[in-house]
């Protein structure tokens, strides 16, 4: 075993007195299956986790499409990471970025996230 990752469908941050989990409600058949999703914290109050999603009658969790998320309030960035580290990486970014938070809205993040592509592509694409 070259490597451990230890994923848990839950956080408590002592700091903050925040117990925090995410579950995912997919369909399958019949029923409908509300899954606590798996995740790694990156800092106070945010997380990764990889997307869930309903595939030949089972839950997948792609470890090829990472999410950024802070747990209270509820938040999700518009973007994925394509490996954990990647999406560490956007998360660290956009925390040390101080002209946006969690807060700022769908359209500041959704402008944030465009910022941040354009300025990570090679200079003979844009």
């Amino acid at each position: 075993m070259s490597t451990y990752q230890k994923m848990t469908g839950f956080v408590v941050n002592p700091r903050l007195g925040i117990i925090g989990g995410i579950n995912v409600r997919l369909e399958i058949g019949n029923a409908v299956w509300d899954v606590a999703r798996p995740m790694i914290e990156v800092a106070d109050n945010v997380v990764i986790s990889p997307e869930a999603e309903a595939v030949d009658g089972d839950v997948v969790f792609r470890l090829n499409r990472w999410q950024i998320l802070q747990l209270d309030p509820l938040v999700q960035l518009p973007i994925v990471g394509h490996t954990q580290a990647a999406a560490v990486t956007i998360a660290n970014d956009f925390r040390a970025d101080r002209t946006i938070s969690f807060a700022s809205g769908p359209e500041a993040l959704n402008a944030w996230v465009a910022d941040y592509l354009a300025a990570r592509q090679p200079s003979n694409q844009r």
